[in-house]
Order: C-alpha cells, then sequence, then structure tokens
C-alpha cells in the first residue's frame, strides 16, 4: 500500500545522496557548511550541481570567490558534520577547528579541504541560477581525488563509505554494492 507524502517531504524521496561538507573561502575568510543536495550535472566537461540557500555564509563566499569544495566523509565523520550544520561560519571563526576536523590545502582552489575525508572535488563556478528558496551553483570539477581504498573506480572497496542524508538528523552509510547481469 502507497501513503501520501506531505509535499515539504516529497524531496527525501530522492534522497539518499552523499553528504558532502562544502568550504569556500574568500580573503582572510573561509567556511565548511554541510549540504546534502549535490548532484553530477555532464561527464564532459565533469559538472556538479551545488544547492546552497542564499542566506548561508558559504553562498556569499561562493559568490565572492567563484569557486567550492566538496569533501565527502564517511560516517565516522558524521558528528562532525552535524556539528558543523549547527554552528556558523559567520560566528565560528574557523569551523574546521569547532567541529573537531583538520583542514588540508585545496590543490587548484583557495578554499580548504577536510583532511578526513574520503574524497575531494574542487570546483570553479561556471554559473549559478535561483530555483525557489535556493540557489543552484554549477561547478566545473578541476581536480577529483580519492582514497584509494575506499574508491577503487566505485563506492564500497571499503569499511569506510560515503555518509548519505536522509534529513533531519537522519544519516546512511553506503550499502554493500553488487553487479547486476
Amino acid at each position: 500500500m502507497r501513503v501520501r507524502i506531505p509535499l515539504e517531504q516529497s524531496l527525501r524521496l530522492l534522497t539518499p545522496g552523499p553528504v558532502v561538507l562544502a568550504s569556500a573561502a574568500h580573503r582572510e575568510r573561509f567556511t565548511l557548511t554541510p549540504i546534502g543536495w549535490t548532484t553530477p550535472l555532464s561527464a564532459r566537461p565533469p559538472l556538479v550541481g551545488l544547492v546552497v540557500r542564499p542566506d548561508r555564509f558559504l553562498y556569499e563566499l561562493i559568490v565572492a570567490s567563484g569557486e567550492f569544495g566538496l569533501s565527502i566523509v564517511s560516517e565516522q565523520e558524521a558528528a562532525a558534520l552535524f556539528q558543523c550544520g549547527v554552528i556558523s561560519g559567520r560566528v565560528q571563526e574557523d569551523k574546521f577547528t569547532g567541529c573537531g576536523l583538520r583542514a588540508v590545502a585545496a590543490q587548484r582552489i583557495g578554499a580548504p579541504m577536510v583532511a578526513e575525508a574520503l574524497a575531494h572535488l574542487e570546483c570553479a563556478v561556471l554559473r549559478l541560477a535561483e530555483y525557489g528558496d535556493h540557489t543552484l551553483f554549477v561547478g566545473e570539477v578541476l581536480l577529483a581525488e580519492a582514497d584509494e581504498r575506499a574508491f577503487d573506480g566505485w563506492w564500497g572497496a571499503s569499511e569506510r563509505r560515503p555518509l548519505h542524508y536522509l534529513g533531519g538528523n537522519r544519516f546512511a552509510a553506503l550499502g554493500e554494492r553488487f553487479e547486476v547481469g
């Protein structure tokens, strides 16, 4: 039997997707924010979509710098990721330290990345568009790297697997991978 889902919960039907810690920097300011809404947009060139509310400090820094980083984390970083969503980058000068994470320098962008992450995507903004109460940033992937123990061309190569956001304070880790055919 199917049940009707309230429209405000309808987007959870498209979840889970890997939750990321998105980072951006401009001048001496930087921030780190958990984002559950990301998506691949193109393979050639590699493009990703990052959806951010305009009232977020992250939004301000991405607009000012024209770039952002995505750190894909595992279940081990779930508490730190959740804490990053509780504190504001406008108030907490160093959210990495405030969340118990270590920053590592990116190679192609100015924003720091999460050292503990399974993978990093460094992106340059190509365009942005407002949709309802959020903005979609289209980013070209300039550099991608992953822990070879966790990603061998596909996720699920090790016990450390990407964390997925289900909504609210609920998360899941990627399950067992399998092949068909």
